[in-house]
This record gives C-alpha cells, structure tokens and sequence, in this order.
C-alpha cells in the first residue's frame, strides 16, 4: 500500500502519467493473481468471504491484495472484482451464503452516497457481514447498519475475521 499510495500522489500531482500508472498497477495486479493461484484450496468448513466492487469503482488492487490475504489465512474466497452491480451480488449472496462481503472503495469515495449505498448493502443479506475499506470508510462518521464494519485498514480485516465470535 505504501507504493500505491506513492503511485497515486505521483498522479495526482501529474507527475506521472496515467499509462504510467496503469503499467505499475497492472504489474501488480498480475503479481497478486499469481501469488494467490499458488496458495491451497481452503477447507469447505472454513468462512467464506465474497469479495466485490460496486458499480463506477474500477480501482482494484486493494480488493485483490485482500483477496491474496485472505486465501492465505485459509477463507473460501468468490472473487467478483471491479464495477459490480448489486443485484447481482445479492443474488449469488442468496446462493452461496457468505459469511462476510468485503468492499474495497477508492475511486469512488467522493462520489458515492454512502448513507445509501450501506442501507442498500444491509438489505441485501440480514445474515451476511458486510465489511467496508478505503477512503469512503475512512472519513464515513454516520451511525452504521448492524451488519456493516467500517475498518480505516485493509490490513486490519483478516484479524478481524478470525477473532473469537466473529
């Protein structure tokens, strides 16, 4: 995360450009995808996690550095990846059952409503911990649906699947 945060000021501050960005980040991406297809199947009793980016988010190496992270510490994992829509996500929620949702907002965080995007989260499983990271969790300061964990860190969220209760 330290270089992506360096990636992302060197562009913002157009001291590179995006097709430099993009190199850098799509390296990274095939990185983490090589490294995750080399980590075992988790156990079929193990948690399972759904991993997703809402409809306008594209910027997905933090959803996939957690998507790694939480293969290696042995979830069942369904990865969706970037610009998802909801109802498809609440119906494979209504499949598969996840345990958890993890959502990784980035570029979308100035644009997204998030008082409404985690009330239409919460609504679509009762059943289902949906754990939201990035900018938008970061600065979001409003009362929370019960199913919904905001955690400031990516790095935070595989200790918290694995606390006692959770």
């Amino acid at each position: 995360f330290p270089l992506l945060s360096k990636i992302g000021t060197l562009w913002l501050t157009s001291q590179i450009r995006p097709a430099q960005e993009h190199i850098v980040s799509n390296i990274i991406r095939q990185k983490i995808l090589a490294a995750a297809d080399q980590l075992p199947a988790a156990k079929s009793s193990a948690s399972t996690v759904l991993l997703f980016l809402p409809e306008g988010e594209r910027h997905e190496l933090g959803l996939l550095y957690m998507y790694y992270k939480l293969k290696k510490n042995h979830f069942n994992t369904i990865y969706l990846g970037a610009d998802v829509p909801l109802a498809d996500v609440k119906e494979l929620v209504l499949r598969k059952k996840p345990a958890y949702i993890y959502i990784h907002l980035t570029g979308t965080a100035p644009y997204i409503n998030m008082p409404g995007f985690l009330k239409a989260l919460s609504a679509v499983s009762k059943n289902t911990f949906f754990i939201v990271t990035g900018d938008a969790a970061a600065s979001y300061t409003q009362r929370l649906p019960k199913n919904i964990i905001l955690r400031l860190s990516p790095a935070e969220v595989p200790g918290f699947l694995t606390e006692p209760g959770r």
